[in-house]
């Protein structure tokens, strides 16, 4: 069940589907999920991308890329599929969101739900 709903927080978001985006959060964050952990999954997924990206644009194969990363073949077929919707300065500005929603709501600047929420919205 919480894998399936992170996959499916993965995809809405890096499908730019805002609204499924948003209902997933909502739904994950319903259920008990904590808003911190939400963040960590969305940071560590776009870290990949810009990962691929950036080694892409230095000639790298996306094929060595993925065994550096080590993730499992399902998650592999997905960051393919997803980095082809992003250049990678749009890759690190989403990067650059997230790391900044989770620094200042654990600093205390922003509620981290709500933060999360708008990040969402903001992506359709």
């Amino acid at each position: 069940e919480f894998s399936t709903s992170i996959f499916r927080l993965t995809d809405t978001v890096f499908a730019r589907n805002a609204s499924g985006a948003l209902t997933t959060v909502q739904d994950l964050l319903a259920q008990g999920e904590h808003e911190f952990m939400l963040l960590s999954m969305l940071i560590g997924h776009i870290k990949k991308i810009v990962f691929i990206l950036d080694a892409e644009a230095q000639g790298v194969s996306s094929q060595d890329v993925l065994k550096k990363l080590k993730v499992h073949p399902f998650v592999a077929k997905n960051l393919m599929k997803q980095k082809t919707l992003f250049r990678l300065d749009q890759a690190k500005r989403w990067l650059q969101t997230l790391l900044e929603i989770d620094l200042q709501s654990k600093q205390g600047k922003v509620d981290a739900k709500v933060a999360l929420e708008q990040f969402c919205v903001s992506i359709g």
